[in-house]
């Protein structure tokens, strides 16, 4: 992660955050304002102390900046959480040490102490010193973490005591500890098994982690195997016990007494065991957090406790402790035991799917532990710890924020322009965040890295002789940022209808007439440079008729680049703003890994088959709206050319949304609030009508009335309708569990979507922009899922057929996967939800997860939660 600085102040620091702001990206960081705004001009500080705090914790910033009137406010909230270290900073000193001798990650100002000068300092000082990592200043942080710890133990003092005072017996097979003997060889035949089956190494390279080893029955069983071994447990007894015996049968096994809370995090495990220890603590949540913890990535983790039930009583307490003596009375607490969809949440709360669940159970005449498909006792089950799958994709978008049309809005406003820009800038990204759009990057045209970047690029032209000093007249809209020719106008306006003025002025000018047979030689070559075709017939036409060479400096307002060398002109929008794709990947280095990637080596165009190597592949897009089509198919290029610097290698350019067959204006009254439908039907149902409702290139027709019945027939009807039904039948006649059934039935049941045939369809609609397509074959995807249902009745097969019924079942359950992994992009919140319930790792939810892996049997998935609700009309 790049250095990300999560910065947030209360009213009375609202001005010096913006200096600081500002300042930070001077340096080269990357700044987040959680708030407040200038207009808010009284809030409470720890509103916003918690948004920057959630945002370390989370890992989304490296750091956190908090600014109120004295820094005392900020800093007493932020020093509340646990892993927050925050500190007060007057002077430069005092920033240094707080990073060098207390590794601090929140800097807390007072506005009303600090003068901007010296807290621009203070703030460089932060980011700039590095941990000094030395024995004494890490064992004090390690007590205070302890301190913190200690606060939320796990561990019950009463449990230890019941269980130091049978210590003695831990060896002894016959004794108090007699069951865990008998049921110890199954827990290791299936660990190792999983293990084997999950981590594909030597065992030897292994290392685990026993919490709660007693006295060291499965360790050592694991240590036998050649798995690096270290047991913990909060009884001091036990772990005596457990010493004795490893030194005595020759194990090199490292017991520690200590608990899982004061255990450090600086060493992390391939596997963690759990094993008849959750159903003794206090703080499960706390607990199993703290185990996920001690996880390294795709590391492993293993349960193995007793599920509540009245056949667990029964057994387990009633069975064990008062008939059969083989646990003294009051060994276990029914009410604490645990529910698999219980411990299952816990896990994946934290990242962790579970991969395999199996049930124990005890054969009297056999007198052993067998792994069975119940799991009305006891169980055991296994999980991993998911590290995010990467994605060789840079979406970029961002805000042009220079201009007379800026200038002149700002100062109807009475703001600065770099005020008014600052304000406004933030509305596009809460939209983005609202509406999840999850992009890699926002270019702003005010950003220093930005104006670096135009700056190269208009000297590149210069030098190679494309740039040239003359005057300018012509029709001008400020609204469009476009010149226009006479014969353009309709009516004396712009063809966009937006208002024209004369203008004349000096300007620099681009030679773009040199340029025009080399663009329709472009044109020619890659047919699909401009998408659809009806746009490319569009500025071929445009070309041809004669192209004259392009303004591209202003002198008649001030707002904007200065031209190297002569700061009476102003670098135009052609320039300036189309340059914000090369700022993006790095320009102007050319050498960088991004502009490599995702400019200079790009692919010619978008993979089209189940067979391309989807996650080598990129492909540079520029997806733009039709009213700007001239600037990026036409000037654009032709500056890249001039430059000689590689090209985009599409324009995708899509149409203009109309409001019941109506042109969207101010003037008509007729404009739509995205965020307020959002609230009205959902974030992930508007996205869903969006980009259902239109064929891309064209303009869509927008109707509330449309966008209820696609919600209605579509979203809650069919898909949502096919998931409630299908995991809802699945608890009630399997107890949640996924069936295993012989995969080669499922060649032979009729129907079943062919995944790669689905991935062929998939990836030739996403090459022509057909979103609408994959929505719909989606929907036929799920409507098929349904008839299959109604034909199959395995309501009917649970009292005839119950391995029909199981093949049916996971055959649906199939069915909900591939529409799940293919609604991701569309509505992701939502698929999301149906790929959870499923279980699925997040690693086998892309494209090619499609046809190379199958929901997993034996698994138990929790029980089902509406995805898409119904609107009343």
């Amino acid at each position: 992660m790049s250095d990300i600085i999560s910065i947030a102040s209360d009213h009375a620091g609202c001005e010096l955050k913006s200096e600081i702001k500002f300042y930070l990206k001077t340096l080269g960081y990357t700044a987040v304002d959680q708030g407040c705004t200038a207009k808010q001009k009284c809030v409470d500080y720890p509103d916003y102390a918690v948004k920057v705090v959630e945002d370390i914790t989370s890992k989304k910033a490296n750091y956190g900046i908090l600014i109120c009137g004295t820094g005392l406010g900020m800093s007493t909230v932020a020093n509340r959480f646990e892993g927050i270290y925050a500190a007060l900073c007057n002077s430069v000193e005092i920033a240094k040490l707080a990073r060098e001798h207390g590794n601090a990650n929140v800097l807390c100002l007072g506005a009303g102490f600090t003068a901007s000068g010296l807290a621009k300092d203070i703030v460089k000082q932060f980011l700039e010193t590095e941990f000094s990592k030395e024995s004494r200043h890490k064992k004090r942080l390690d007590k205070l973490s302890n301190i913190t710890s200690k606060k939320k133990k796990t561990y019950n003092e009463d449990e230890i005591s019941k269980f130091a005072k049978m210590a003695g017996q831990w060896w002894d097979e016959n004794g108090k500890f007699k069951p865990l003997h008998m049921m110890n060889p199954v827990r290791v035949s299936y660990i190792i098994e999983k293990i084997k089956e999950l981590k594909k190494c030597d065992l030897k390279e292994l290392s685990l982690l026993d919490v709660g080893c007693g006295g060291g029955i499965l360790s050592e069983s694991m240590a036998r195997v050649g798995i690096n071994v270290v047991g913990i447990d909060v009884c001091e007894e036990n772990i005596k016990v457990a010493q004795s015996h490893a030194k005595k049968v020759g194990l090199n096994i490292e017991y520690t007494h200590t608990s899982i809370e004061e255990l450090s995090n600086d060493k992390k495990y391939d596997v963690v065991l759990l094993m008849e220890v959750v159903e003794h603590v206090d703080n499960l949540e706390f607990f199993m957090r703290r185990a996920v913890e001690l996880l390294k990535p795709e590391g492993l983790i293993f349960v193995s406790t007793i599920n509540r039930t009245i056949k667990s009583f029964c057994l387990a307490i009633i069975g064990t402790e008062y008939i059969l003596n083989w646990l003294p009375k009051g060994t276990h607490n029914w009410n604490k035991f645990l529910k698999p969809s219980e411990i299952a949440n816990h896990l994946r709360e934290n990242n962790v799917t579970l991969q395999n669940m199996a049930g124990m159970e005890y054969n009297v005449i056999k007198r052993e532990w067998n792994l069975t498909k119940g799991v009305d006792v006891n169980y055991i089950l296994c999980a991993r710890f998911m590290k995010l799958a990467g994605k060789n994709v840079k979406f970029t978008t961002g805000t042009d924020e220079h201009g007379q049309k800026i200038e002149k809005a700002a100062k109807a406003k009475e703001m600065q322009p770099k005020e008014f820009t600052d304000e406004v800038s933030v509305s596009f990204k809460e939209l983005a965040k609202f509406m999840n759009f999850e992009y890699d990057d926002f270019i702003r045209t005010t950003e220093e890295r930005h104006k670096k970047a135009v700056i190269v690029l208009w000297n590149r032209l210069k030098e190679r002789g494309q740039i040239y000093l003359d005057s300018y007249s012509g029709w001008y809209s400020v609204r469009d940022e476009a010149f226009y020719q006479e014969s353009e106008l309709i009516d004396g306006k712009a063809p966009t209808g937006a208002e024209v003025e004369w203008v004349k002025e000096e300007s620099y000018f681009f030679r773009l007439s040199n340029w025009q047979d080399k663009l329709l030689e472009l044109y020619e070559n890659q047919p699909n440079f401009i998408f659809p075709e009806s746009r490319k017939n569009e500025v071929v036409s445009f070309v041809r008729s004669g192209l004259i060479d392009l303004s591209i400096s202003r002198t008649s307002f001030n707002w904007g680049i200065k031209v190297p060398g002569d700061d009476k002109h102003v670098i135009y929008v052609w320039i300036d703003a189309l340059t914000n794709y090369l700022t993006s990947i790095g320009f102007p280095s050319t050498e960088g890994k991004e502009y490599k990637r995702f400019w200079a080596e790009s692919k010619t165009q978008i993979p089209v088959s189940s067979t391309a190597n989807l996650a080598d592949n990129s492909f540079n897009v520029h997806v733009i709206g039709k009213d700007i089509l001239r600037f990026h198919a036409v000037y654009w290029p032709a500056i890249l050319l001039a430059a000689d610097l590689p090209l985009p290698k599409q324009i995708a350019v899509h149409g203009w949304w109309l409001n019941e067959g109506e042109k969207i204006s101010k003037s008509l009254g007729n404009v739509i609030d995205p965020i307020g439908l959002a609230e009205e039907f959902g974030v992930d149902q508007l996205r869903y009508f969006l980009l259902r409702e239109a064929s891309f290139g064209q303009d869509g027709n927008f109707s509330k009335k449309n966008m209820i019945s696609r919600i209605n027939s579509e979203l809650a009807n069919n898909i949502g309708n096919l998931v409630q039904r299908t995991i809802s039948f699945l608890h009630k006649q399997c107890s949640g569990i996924v069936p295993t059934i012989d995969q080669s039935l499922l060649k032979d049941e009729e129907s079943l979507p062919v995944c790669k045939a689905i991935l062929d369809q998939v990836m030739n609609h996403l090459s022509k922009y057909e979103f609408n397509q994959i929505i719909l074959l989606i929907i036929n995807i799920s409507s098929e899922a349904n008839t299959y249902i109604d034909k199959s009745a395995p309501w009917i097969l649970s009292k005839t057929d119950r391995e029909r019924m199981n093949l049916v079942i996971y055959k649906l359950l199939e069915y909900i996967r591939i529409i799940g992994i293919l609604l991701q992009p569309i509505v992701p919140k939502s698929a999301e939800m149906i790929l959870d319930q499923l279980q699925i790792p997040k690693e086998q939810r892309d494209l090619k997860s499609l046809y190379d892996t199958c929901v997993s049997s034996g698994i138990m998935l929790p029980k089902p939660t509406p995805v898409f609700l119904r609107v009343d009309i």
